[in-house]
């Protein structure tokens, strides 16, 4: 094993799939090159089909942040986002707080709310 690049963990419970990356070319008749982040730039990044997964969308994804506020207890203020998920039936808005959704979701509040 000396000289192989392992992704994240090391040893017997280390992850078997990791991304998902997307596609950026086929490179043979059963090889494709993916878009690797930098953290991984020791990684071959041409994959034979074999060793590749179809990537399934979750049930419901996060659209955009609609609105903001911040909601006061008797010891601290917590920042609520308005978020609008979209489903495969049907679209619906709930609040969550703003550190659960930076921490899944980072993308989303990196554009602005509208206010």
């Amino acid at each position: 094993m000396k000289g192989v690049v392992r992704f994240g963990d090391r040893g017997k419970l280390s992850p078997r799939f990791i991304g998902p990356y997307s596609i950026v070319e086929k490179v043979g008749k059963l090889a494709y090159r993916l878009a690797l982040p930098n953290a991984l730039g020791k990684v071959h990044d041409v994959f034979d089909i074999s060793q590749l997964k179809r990537y399934v969308a979750a049930s419901s994804h996060p659209v955009r942040i609609l609105d903001k506020k911040v909601r006061s207890t008797r010891r601290k203020d917590i920042t609520m986002v308005k978020v609008l998920w979209s489903n495969h039936r049907s679209q619906e808005a709930t609040w969550e707080t703003e550190d659960s959704m930076r921490e899944h979701y980072p993308h989303l509040l990196s554009q602005e709310v509208d206010s």
